[in-house]
């Protein structure tokens, strides 16, 4: 055989010495794709722990809604009653109002019952009589002072209108 022909196919054969990559290439580009999905990975455990907060304030809110939707029916229930016009709040319709109110528990009726507690606190003033106020907290029973949803309101029963 030829020298020339054997010394060109071990020629042919052999690659470049800068073909290829190195360890250390190797080594960057998985660190680069590994910081890459821990990122991805740690944004979508946030996304999940917000999403979870999320609900948990809205059915709160939900569960603070019920309560006062009892509250203005209660309301709507009294009885007209025109020595309740009065300038004296715990003798006027609002007075009245925070007596059967404060009669009756919140609504128990909530999933959410299991780990969190609704307060809700009633008052009034003889500025405003006919006024009730009303503040809704809903919290962590073990840990009083995570609150996950709170409401300030103010009911006025449709019989105080007829007050002049």
């Amino acid at each position: 055989m030829d020298h020339k022909f054997l010394l060109f196919l071990c020629r042919s054969r052999s690659l470049p010495p800068d073909s290829g990559l190195s360890m250390l290439e190797v080594l960057v580009a998985m660190m680069v794709v590994f910081f890459t999905m821990m990122g991805a990975l740690n944004g979508l455990l946030y996304a999940t722990l917000f999403q979870v907060k999320a609900e948990r304030q809205a059915q709160a809110t939900y569960w603070i809604q019920q309560d006062l939707e009892n509250v203005k029916s209660l309301a709507a229930a009294q009885a007209t009653n025109t020595a309740l016009c009065t300038s004296a709040f715990s003798t006027s319709y609002a007075g009245a109002l925070k007596t059967t109110v404060d009669a009756i528990t919140p609504s128990t009726s909530n999933p959410l019952l299991t780990r969190y507690s609704m307060i809700r606190t009633t008052a009034g003033t003889n500025t405003n009589p006919q006024i009730l106020t009303i503040s809704y907290t809903v919290r962590e029973t073990s840990d009083t002072t995570k609150v996950l949803a709170t409401l300030y309101t103010e009911v006025m029963p449709p019989q105080a209108l007829s007050c002049s």
